[in-house]
């Protein structure tokens, strides 16, 4: 009975490699149809009601959250982080700043939009609206989602290291 539940298969790395890429791209096809499905569902719900995305955003975040907390534990965010950072152009840190910058700006369009075409009757208190809402959301979500990715990297970039020293002294041991 044991040999129908082994779990140690050894098999091609060929094939393997292009498995974990498929299930790669399987992934990010998932979070850009969530993604839509937020946008979608924020534009055209008039009541506001946050538990009609909480599905979408529950898929959104909850996968990306296991992973960093994963491999940060595993000791592997900061081996990656020096892996990424030897080989791109851009440093980690740089990404880090740039991507947090697109939360805020993509939440104040779709704050902007919507509340623009809710609440103004005519073109010119639309484009007050937007530009009013707009830079008002990225004044005020811009500083908290950078804020919250510089202290994630960091702190997972901080216990990742101390989680990969041990094991590197264990090896040198042998």
């Amino acid at each position: 009975m044991k040999q129908f539940f082994k779990t140690n298969h050894h098999g091609d790395e060929r094939i393997t490699h292009e498995k974990n890429k498929i299930y790669k791209e399987c992934y990010m096809l998932c979070q850009v149809i969530c993604l839509a499905s937020i946008i979608l569902k924020s534009l055209f719900n008039e009541s506001g009601n946050f538990m009609l995305i909480l599905p979408e955003f529950l898929i959104l975040i909850v996968p990306n959250l296991y992973s960093f907390i994963k491999s940060v534990f595993l000791g592997l965010y900061s081996e990656e982080v020096e892996l990424t950072d030897k080989v791109n152009k851009l440093s980690t840190d740089t990404k880090l700043t740039l991507s947090s910058l697109l939360p805020g700006i993509i939440l104040g369009l779709l704050i902007g939009i919507r509340n623009s075409l809710l609440y103004a009757e005519d073109t010119q208190t639309r484009i007050y609206y937007f530009i009013l809402i707009f830079f008002t959301v990225i004044l005020f979500y811009v500083p908290i989602t950078f804020a919250i990715s510089f202290t994630t990297h960091t702190l997972g970039k901080e216990i990742s290291k101390k989680k990969s020293i041990p094991e590197e002294d264990d090896n040198e041991e042998y």
